[in-house]
């Protein structure tokens, strides 16, 4: 169960786990020069968002009809400066914070915390918690195959890659669903040797520019964790 719940933990960070051989690579010749006008588009939107507090749901499928499926939901909290908060309320009460420099996961039924120094920024498998246009850049570095408009009221597109030619797949398709004038991804699946989907719903915003106004934002301290004096405390969090 341990080990399930630290991989339910690192999927949920976009499914970038299974999606990271689409992270920069030696060659930028993917498709996105074709697409470049809907990715940069994309990056403008995101840019505007100052923080947002969401709904997930989180669906992992087995390769092989005896796996089981594995579902988990909660609550999701992102901020500027690679801050971030993720509650799980099922399949077990759980805690992963992000204070922009260290990161804990809190697995509260063996009451046990695992700490683990932010890797540098830029990580591929970092980028879909990155406000400000992380999931732009990991379009630039994937093979985009088709950006369809899917719906009109709220303006929906769909984003549909594969991995760039050349390099090593873990994966074999991700899809990418995002709506509204911030183009907020409401919905990622992965084709790998797991089928991975994560959706966003219940989506709250607070724009950059009405932060920097002044404006009332999420709190600061949903992205500060202290360990429960009485919980083991190790390193890493990940290998």
């Amino acid at each position: 169960m341990k080990r399930l719940l630290l991989t339910m933990s690192a999927t949920l960070c976009w499914a970038t786990a299974a999606a990271a051989a689409a992270g920069p690579a030696a060659s930028a010749s993917s498709s996105a020069t074709a697409y470049a006008a809907e990715v940069e588009a994309l990056a403008r939107a995101q840019a505007a968002i100052g923080d947002l507090a969401a709904e997930f749901t989180l669906t992992v499928k087995g390769g092989s009809p005896q796996e089981r499926t594995l579902k988990a939901k909660g609550k999701i909290f992102l901020a500027a400066g690679r801050r971030y908060r993720v509650e799980y309320a099922s399949p077990e009460a759980q805690l992963l914070v992000s204070d922009g420099k260290q990161r804990w996961l809190y697995l509260k039924k063996i009451n046990q915390v695992q700490k683990q120094t932010l890797p540098p920024a830029g990580n591929p498998q970092e980028f879909f918690l990155e406000l400000g246009g992380g999931l732009a850049q990991w379009l630039k570095h994937a093979q985009i195959t088709r950006v369809l408009k899917v719906g009109v009221t709220p303006e929906r597109w769909e984003y549909d890659c594969s991995p760039l030619s050349g390099e090593t797949k873990t994966y074999q398709r991700a899809r990418i669903w995002v709506r509204g004038e911030n183009r907020l991804p409401e919905t990622v699946e992965i084709d790998a040797e797991k089928f991975v989907r994560v959706t966003l719903s219940r989506v709250t915003i607070h724009r950059r520019d009405d932060l920097q106004a002044g404006g009332a934002g999420l709190p600061a301290k949903l992205f500060e964790f202290t360990p429960p004096a009485d919980a083991e405390v190790v390193e890493p969090l990940w290998p």
